[in-house]
This record gives structure tokens, C-alpha cells and sequence, in this order.
């Protein structure tokens, strides 16, 4: 059904790539290099805490008292919670990649990031430089043009050609 809505991929049936659904309730553990991409791994990582910043504090080794009350999840533009929670990977090519992170429309076509309202962020050069040349590379899907990151991401799932991260 995955495959049928999706507007890029729905001819890769006839061609033979299989798409199969990640078992509900598995973990991915994910390693963010904020040296290299800070924007990137603020964005993915207060997107899946639920629009706290937990895991930046964490990162930044801070000593701040944590606060006993749970803040809501910021609303997005598009009237959506700012956060993966729920969301689901929109787009499995075995050996390839799994995308996912679409909490607007579910299918690719949507995605926002955090800062500041807006639904997109720029491009970071360090991590632009980046190989995805093994399986388990996340990296932040953009929508084909140059400075449009929003909360869409992706997951290497194979050894792939090496390709830099502006053409992925």
C-alpha cells in the first residue's frame, strides 16, 4: 500500500523491489555527530524527544535541574506536533535505504524541522561531505533542492556507492 501512494516510487513494483514494513515496537539507537552537523542532529534529536531538548542538554554535558513537569510538543506550521512520535518510515528499498520522518502526510511529501517556524533549514557542508559507504548511515533527507532539510531523514540499509550526502 506503501508503495502505491508514494509518488516516486510507485513504478519500482513492476521492477521488482519488495517492500516489506519494520516490526512494530524495534529501537534504532542513532549516534549524532554534532561536530560535524549541529543543525542536523538539533533538529533530529528534539524531533524525537518530543520537541524537549533533552538530548542536546545531555550532549552539551550541562548540569541544569532537570523540571518535573512535562512540556507539550510544539505545533508545526502545518497544525502537526513537531515530533516522530507515531510517524512512520514512508519509504523501504531493501539493501538500499529506509525513509521515514514524514509526520505531515506520511508518504514523502511533507516534513518540517524546528527552528523558528520555518518548515525547512540550510545545508551543513561538513556533513554534505559525508560518505554513506555502509549500512546504518542516518542522514537528513532533503526535497531535491539546496537548503530544504526539513524533519525527513534516512537509514542506509546496505553498502552502498559511497555517495556524498548531496546526492542522496
Amino acid at each position: 500500500d506503501l508503495m502505491e501512494s508514494d509518488h516516486e516510487w510507485s513504478e519500482r513494483r513492476k521492477e521488482g523491489v519488495e517492500v516489506r514494513p519494520p516490526v512494530h515496537g524495534m529501537r534504532i539507537v542513532v549516534k549524532l555527530f554534532w561536530d560535524i552537523a549541529p543543525l542536523a542532529c538539533e533538529n533530529f534529536a528534539t524531533l524525537c524527544t518530543n520537541g524537549t531538548d533533552t538530548l542536546r542538554q545531555n550532549h552539551a554535558n550541562t548540569n541544569t535541574k532537570k523540571s518535573s513537569t512535562i512540556k507539550p510538543t510544539p505545533i508545526g506550521e502545518s497544525g502537526k506536533p513537531l515530533t516522530y512520535k507515531n510517524s512512520t518510515f514512508h519509504r523501504i528499498l531493501p539493501n538500499f535505504i529506509a525513509q521515514g520522518g514524514d509526520f505531515v502526510f506520511h508518504n514523502g511529501t511533507g516534513g518540517e524541522c524546528i527552528f523558528h517556524g520555518k518548515k525547512t533549514f540550510k545545508d551543513e557542508r561538513l556533513g554534505l561531505q559525508l560518505r554513506h559507504d555502509r549500512r546504518g548511515i542516518v542522514s537528513m533527507g532533503n526535497g531535491g533542492r539546496k537548503n530544504s532539510n526539513t524533519s525527513q531523514f534516512f537509514i542506509t540499509l546496505g553498502d552502498g556507492d559511497g555517495g556524498s550526502g548531496d546526492a542522496m
